[in-house]
């Protein structure tokens, strides 16, 4: 059985259904297997925007955005010292940062959230979405060794008339008490015959979507949609564009935010709309957990999962490493079962100053501007205040910049030795608020925010490694670059350091700053969090 359908048609036509039943008794000879589970490819939380639509209504965006607490972190004295003096985050205080940060990259769904997830076994447990003439192809390809499954949906001849194609499926998953819940994709756009979205904000060569219930029972839908750049986005509440014929990754924001809040997820959807399209899905993940489990996981050393990093050597004569943040497809995660405040030792952030309580001081500035000479337009870091749940916000700016490069932001010493730690990683909250420039440049180094840590090996050679945070454009450096949504707070938490390669020793300086043009981000609830720590660990199955 594929479709089951109930609809009127001819001219004029008034009909109801109700209490609609579909029996199938239970045949113990039939085996439908479960999903096999296959590392998805992370998303690179790329643009995250959210809207709520109560059904069956045309959709009409709300905000969705993260709250995130300020960290409570009690830097001391403001006196500017070359090596910061270490302040021990509280067992509660480290939870409650804990509980801030986004989806791990390397997050892997809740049991039964998702069969065929990664449509491994084509399109088993998904049921077709089709409507309108022309021919209607969906199918699950091959594209790569690097994808090797793929759901494609190709609506071809369909003139000037409106179809849909794609796949659902029903889930009665029940996120009441989920403090996370996200959803990430790898999405290609290989064309689109519209040249918007339409006039609905609901024409999308690409569109993801689920329906839930709050805790009222009524029903409301989060959809997000992907038209090939150059065409005219009408409604970015709910849509990006991207490049076309190009993979994008993309990680929803936390929709556990939404309002109402939803209490039951009931489907999830993933299919074109329009006249003629086609897209490509694969790796689809629907994350549903707790925070705290969530994010131990990936800081408690990673568990099993095994990320090598990829060697960048820039034109200077010093090394940059740079850690892939993708996961290989042979990786598997294994669950932990302690958190990080039951840790044998409490982490410490080895930074002072990192929530800007205590404005600049501990930092130094970084400035470097034009070619001619002469300072840009504007070129101001400063703290300031965005409500009581960001008291405390670094702002950088530079405009006027005449088109010339320039890099704005912060940086301080840290000389702290790291050798025995077996957890580093940096938490904060970004938000990328403008850029001039629409990608990361032809060196992976112009990012509206970015932050970077210089490090010493064991055989004294320097490395640096960074993260880059973008709101739009191409990224050609994915394993250094991440797109987020603009002018919305995004939690970043990272991998854990202590797996560079080569292995760090010394910590040497932190910098956090923009590059570009023009560019406006702000920065807050920084931390570094290092420790030695024993993780108990679990047997695999």
């Amino acid at each position: 059985i594929t479709r089951v359908k109930a609809y009127g048609e001819g001219l004029g036509f008034h009909g109801r259904v109700t209490n609609l039943a579909l029996a199938s008794e239970y045949a113990p000879d039939i085996v439908v297997p479960e999903e096999t589970t296959v590392a998805a490819k992370p998303a690179a939380a790329v643009s995250e925007k959210a809207t709520v639509t109560a059904k069956p209504a045309a959709v009409a965006p709300e905000k969705a955005t993260v709250t995130a607490k300020p960290a409570v972190v009690v830097p001391e004295k403001a006196t500017v010292t070359a090596k910061p003096a270490v302040v021990a985050i509280a067992p509660d205080e480290l939870e409650e940062i804990l509980e801030q940060v986004a989806l791990p990259e390397i997050g892997t769904p809740s049991t039964g959230t998702i069969k065929n997830n990664n449509f491994t076994a084509g399109l088993q447990c998904w049921q077709p979405i089709k409507s309108g003439d022309g021919e209607l192809i969906l199918k699950v390809v091959k594209e790569s060794s690097k994808y090797p499954y793929v759901l494609e949906f190709n609506r071809k001849d369909g003139e000037r008339t409106k179809g849909m194609l794609g796949v659902s499926q029903n889930m009665n998953l029940s996120v009441a008490d989920n403090r996370l819940i996200t959803i990430s994709a790898n999405i290609k756009v290989l064309s689109a015959t519209l040249d918007s979205d339409g006039t609905r904000g609901g024409v999308y060569p690409v569109t993801l979507e689920i329906t839930y219930n709050d805790k009222t029972g009524k029903e409301y839908s989060w959809r997000h949609g992907f038209l090939s750049t150059g065409k005219r986005l009408n409604y970015p509440e709910i849509g990006e564009t991207v490049v076309d014929n190009t993979w994008v990754a993309y990680k929803s924001e936390n929709l556990a935010m939404l309002k109402p809040e939803p209490a039951i997820i009931t489907s999830l959807m993933i299919y074109g709309e329009g006249w003629g399209f086609h897209g490509q899905v694969a790796n689809l993940v629907l994350v549903a957990e707790g925070t705290l489990t969530a994010v131990s996981q990936q800081l408690v050393e990673e568990a099993t999962i095994t990320t090598k990093p990829a060697v960048v050597v820039p034109e200077k004569a010093t090394v940059t490493t740079i850690l892939a943040a993708t996961v290989p497809e042979e990786a598997t995660a294994t669950t932990i079962s302690t958190s990080v405040a039951e840790a044998e030792k409490i982490p410490e952030t080895l930074i002072k100053n990192g929530d800007f309580t205590h404005e600049l001081n501990s930092w130094e500035w970084i400035k470097e501007g034009s070619t001619s000479g002469n300072d840009v337009g504007i070129a101001k870091i400063t703290v300031v205040n965005e409500g009581s749940d960001y008291p405390f916000v670094l702002e950088i700016n530079r405009t006027g910049s005449n088109e010339q490069k320039g890099v704005l932001g912060l940086k301080q010493k840290i000389g702290q030795r790291i050798e025995d730690y077996t957890l580093l990683a940096v938490v904060m909250d970004v938000k990328v608020i403008s850029s001039s420039l629409e990608s990361d440049g032809t060196n992976g180094g112009e990012y509206p925010a970015c932050i970077e840590i210089t490090y010493e090996d064991r055989a004294g050679i320097f490395h640096t490694w960074k993260q880059g945070f973008l709101c739009a454009g191409n990224i050609n450096y994915p394993k250094i670059g991440v797109r987020v949504p603009q002018n919305k707070w995004y939690i970043y938490l990272s991998t854990n350091l202590t797996k560079l390669e080569p292995k760090p020793k010394i910590l040497k300086e932190i910098k956090i700053y923009g590059q570009g043009h023009d560019f406006t981000a702000k920065i807050t609830n920084l931390n570094l969090i290092g420790g030695k720590m024993t993780i108990p660990r679990q047997e695999e199955d």
